[in-house]
């Protein structure tokens, strides 16, 4: 009889005790929503990225090609320390959600890509990896010494500009932008605020249609670089005076470039006689 009681008083004990380990079990807190609100930045190729997770679960992407700005926009959720995201410019060509394991580390967040080896989002920065580290707080308006966009007149046509480090200008693309607008003689301005006008900025006189009459074009002495989708297109060129030296991208001027560069770059008056040849 005493043993039995044991028994009974033993099995009691191991009852309450698993009862209570379930009870804990269930008691345990859920994993809390990983926290990702704010801005973010990173490097990658000496291009600065920031990225902006809004409380409406959108977000924005945004860096610049020299003055010319670039973002992709997009959706996110979190479900733990997952987040997924859904790139805008990945859905509209059939591309679908990624989701991420995401772990911080003071002021850096790390994102790690459960689907593949290589994060199809990462690849549209060039990056060939899973694996994406951002630093807390954004560059844009910050760091970049960059004026606000402004408007000047001159030879009776609008130019979009920015005033870089309070010390130049560049000529910067405006949506505003409209070919049929541009006169027949297009003199650029060599200085505007008195600072020098020293870039022509990624298709600020881009390659938009119909194309322009433009005949004759000045470019001053002041501009030393001319980024890509400028006058590439302006087919109707058939004069352009230009200074020494002057950076061309691949996408700019097409045939006129080749001329400029076969003659070792020197400033003067160049002219289309079947073929762009030096005056």
């Amino acid at each position: 009889m005493k043993t039995s009681k044991i028994r009974y008083f033993a099995v009691a004990l191991i009852t309450v005790a698993f009862m209570s380990f379930i009870a804990c079990q269930e008691e345990s807190p859920a994993v809390e929503d990983f926290d990702i609100t704010g801005d973010y930045h990173f490097t990658n190729n000496n291009t600065t990225y920031d990225w902006y997770f809004k409380n409406d679960k959108s977000f924005e992407i945004l860096w610049f090609i020299s003055t010319a700005k670039r973002s992709y926009t997009g959706s996110w959720s979190v479900s733990g320390d997952e987040i997924t995201i859904q790139l805008e410019a990945l859905e509209a060509l059939g591309g679908s959600s990624e989701t991420f394991t995401a772990s911080r580390n003071g002021k850096n967040v790390t994102l790690v890509s459960k689907n593949s080896t290589t994060s199809t989002t990462f690849v549209l920065f060039g990056m060939a990896s899973k694996t994406l580290t951002m630093t807390e707080g954004k560059t844009y308006g910050e760091g970049n010494n960059e004026s606000e966009t402004k408007t000047y007149r001159f030879n009776d046509f609008n130019f979009t500009y920015k005033i870089v480090n309070n010390s130049s200008i560049t000529l910067v693309h405006s949506a505003d932008y409209d070919p049929r607008t541009v006169p027949l003689n297009l003199v650029l301005p060599s200085t505007i605020e008195d600072l020098p006008v020293t870039v022509i900025g990624d298709s600020a006189l881009d390659n938009r249609s119909p194309t322009p009459k433009t005949k004759t074009l000045v470019i001053p002495p002041s501009i030393s670089k001319i980024e890509a989708y400028n006058f590439d297109s302006w087919d109707n060129l058939e004069k352009i005076t230009i200074g020494a030296n002057v950076d061309i991208a691949n996408n700019a001027f097409s045939f006129f470039r080749l001329c400029y560069k076969e003659n070792g770059e020197k400033a003067g008056t160049y002219i289309l006689d079947d073929y762009w040849i030096r005056q």
